[in-house]
C-alpha cells in the first residue's frame, strides 16, 4: 500500500475532528473501574450477559458455556487485535494462517472458511453468504472502545438463527458517554509496524453523547519457512462514530457509522505455461455499515427494541470482484417479567445481495485458472432473502431451578424452512454454585460455495477427434447441515480471585 493511503486516512481523522471543533487532547490509557478482582462473590455470579438469551441474564443462572472478555481483560492483555483476543477464551481456536488471514473457530472445525460460528459486533452480523463465514481482516473495532466481548460455547440457533452452530462470538462497545474526552494514540513493532488511533467523545444536545474515530494499522510480511517474503503485508484505515441519545424515561436511541479500506498482499498458484508456480496478488477491500437501534421500557420490565442495518463492502480477492449489500430489520420484545416467566420473542427480515463477477480476462462468470481449472460461480450474482421469528421463555420453577424452553423458525433462500429448538435447564444450590443441561439443534444452511459454485476441467483428449469434458458443480439441493448437542456443566466462584468452569457434551452432526 502506498503512503497516500495512510495519509489520506490520517487527514480525514483529523479533519473530521475539526469540522465539528472539538478539541483534541492526549491522554493515557485509565485503568479500568470493572476489574473483576474488586467486585464482591454476589457481584460476580450477578455479571450480566446477553448472548445467550438476547437479553439481560445473570452469569449465575445462565445454561450454557459462557467466556466473558471484559475491559480489563482486554488492557491486560497486550493484544492488539480480536483474533489474538480471542486465543485466551477456552474451547475457541485461533491460527494465524499469514500476516492478515486467521482460522477462528468454536470446538473443532478450524479453517480459514471455519462456517459454524456466528459473529456479531452490537448485534450486526458480519458473516458472508459466500462462505458463511468471517473475513477477519475486515474486522476493526478499536479495543479500548470494546466493552466486552461474550462468547458462548455450543449451538444458539434458538435466538440467533443459522450459522450459529458451535458459537457465538458477540463484540459489544461501549456507550458513548462511557468515552468522552480525547485520545491519541501511536504505536509500531516489529510484527505490526504501525497502530494510530484518534478517538474523541462530546455532547450532542442535553440528552446525548457521541464519540468519533480513525485508526490506522499496519503489519510487515512474515518470512516463509524459506525465510523469504510471503508478500502478506496488511494495511487497514477505519473511521466511525457512535451517539447515544436518551429521548426520554423510556426512549433512547443509538446511531453507528463505519467505513473502512483495506489492502494486503497474498501468495497465489499460478499456471506458468502448464507448470505450477508461485506468484503474489494483492486483496483491495472497502466497505461500510449503518446502524439505528431503538428502546423503548414500559413499566413492569417489558423491553422493545428495533434494530435496523446496512452493511456493505466490495472485495477483490484471488482474481474475484465480491460485492455484498445487506439490509436487515430486526424486532424483539420481552414482555413484563412475572413472578415465574420471562418471555422475549422477536422477528427479523434480512435481504442480501451477493455478486462474484470476473476480474481476469476469461469467460464472463470464471474467477481464477489454475492449471486448467476454471472456476466460476453460477449465476454470478443472487439476492438472498432471510424471515425468522424466535420465541423464548425462561420459567422459575423455584428459587434456585429455572427451565428455559426457546425455538427459533427460519425460511432461507437455499432450503426453505428450518427449525432450531431448544431446551434449558439451571439450578443454582448455592450463591457460588450453578449446574446447567442444555438439549439443542442448530443449522448451517448452505452457501453460495456450496450451490453455486462451477468448476470447469480442461478437456482430455481421448483421440479420434474425442475429447472428455468434465465439470464439478454445486448442489442447488443441498439440505442444510444439522446439529444436535446435548451439554451439562458446573461453574463454581468460591471468591472473587478463584473460578472454575466444567462443560462436558455431545454433538452430532
Amino acid at each position: 500500500m502506498t503512503g497516500d493511503f495512510r495519509a489520506r486516512r490520517s487527514l480525514s481523522a483529523l479533519w473530521l475532528a475539526l469540522t465539528l471543533g472539538v478539541p483534541i487532547a492526549l491522554s493515557a490509557q485509565a485503568v479500568s473501574n470493572t476489574d473483576l478482582g474488586d467486585k464482591t462473590l454476589e457481584q460476580l455470579m450477578n455479571i450480566e450477559i446477553t448472548s445467550v438469551s438476547r437479553t439481560e441474564q445473570k452469569l449465575s443462572r445462565t445454561p450454557a458455556a459462557v467466556y466473558v472478555i471484559t475491559q480489563e481483560d482486554i488492557q491486560r492483555s497486550g493484544a492488539t487485535n480480536i483474533p489474538d483476543l480471542l486465543r485466551m477464551v477456552p474451547g475457541v481456536q485461533v491460527a494465524q494462517v499469514d500476516a492478515n488471514r486467521w482460522a477462528i473457530s468454536v470446538r473443532g472445525f478450524n479453517d480459514i472458511y471455519s462456517n459454524k460460528v456466528l459473529v456479531l459486533i452490537d448485534g450486526r452480523t458480519v458473516y458472508t453468504p459466500g462462505f458463511s463465514g468471517v473475513f477477519w481482516d475486515q474486522i476493526d473495532v478499536p479495543l479500548d472502545t470494546i466493552d466486552r466481548i461474550e462468547v458462548v460455547r455450543g449451538p444458539g440457533g434458538s435466538v440467533w438463527g443459522a450459522n450459529a452452530v458451535n458459537g457465538v462470538i458477540n463484540i459489544i462497545t461501549n456507550r458513548a458517554q462511557d468515552t468522552q474526552g480525547g485520545r491519541v494514540v501511536v504505536g509500531a513493532g516489529s510484527a505490526q509496524t504501525a497502530d494510530d488511533e484518534f478517538r474523541y467523545g462530546g455532547r450532542a444536545g442535553q440528552r446525548g453523547y457521541y464519540r468519533i474515530f480513525g485508526h490506522y494499522i499496519s503489519y510487515g510480511d512474515l518470512p516463509t519457512a524459506q525465510g523469504v517474503s510471503g508478500d502478506d503485508g496488511w494495511r487497514m484505515g477505519h473511521e466511525g462514530m457512535r451517539a447515544d441519545w436518551n429521548l426520554s424515561g423510556s426512549d433512547s436511541v443509538t446511531l453507528e457509522a463505519d467505513v473502512f479500506e483495506t489492502q494486503q498482499g497474498q501468495t497465489l498458484l499460478e499456471d506458468q505455461n502448464g507448470t505450477l508456480a508461485t506468484g503474489t496478488g494483492t486483496v483491495g477491500d472497502s466497505g461500510g455499515d449503518f446502524l439505528v437501534r431503538w428502546n423503548h421500557h414500559l413499566k413492569g420490565g417489558s423491553e422493545t427494541k428495533l434494530q435496523i442495518y446496512n452493511n456493505s463492502y466490495s472485495r477483490t480477492d484471488t482474481a474475484m470482484r465480491e460485492t455484498e449489500n445487506t439490509v436487515d430489520v430486526d424486532f424483539q420484545q420481552q414482555l413484563g417479567p412475572e413472578s415465574r416467566q420471562d418471555i422475549v420473542w422477536g422477528a427479523g427480515y434480512r435481504s442480501t445481495y451477493n455478486s462474484l463477477t470476473n476480474q481476469s480476462r476469461m469467460a464472463p462468470g470464471i474467477v481464477n485458472n489454475v492449471l486448467g481449472y476454471a472456476i466460476a460461480f453460477q449465476p454470478p450474482q443472487r439476492t438472498l432473502n432471510l424471515f425468522s421469528a424466535f420465541l423464548q421463555d425462561e420459567i422459575a420453577l423455584d428459587k434456585s431451578l429455572s427451565l428455559t424452553l426457546g425455538a427459533k423458525v427460519e425460511h432461507n433462500a437455499f432450503t426453505g424452512f428450518e427449525d432450531e429448538p431448544s431446551v434449558r435447564l439451571a439450578w443454582v444450590p448455592s450463591g457460588s454454585q450453578t449446574i446447567w443441561f442444555a438439549a439443542s439443534k442448530a443449522v448451517r444452511q448452505p452457501s453460495r460455495l456450496d450451490s453455486d459454485l462451477q468448476v470447469n476441467f480442461q478437456p482430455t483428449p481421448l483421440g479420434n477427434g474425442l475429447a472428455l469434458t468434465e465439470q464439478l458443480l454445486g448442489n442447488p439441493n443441498l439440505e442444510s447441515e444439522t446439529m444436535r448437542d446435548v451439554e451439562t456443566g458446573y461453574r463454581l466462584v468460591p471468591n472473587n480471585r478463584v473460578s472454575a468452569d466444567l462443560t462436558a457434551f455431545y454433538s452430532s452432526y
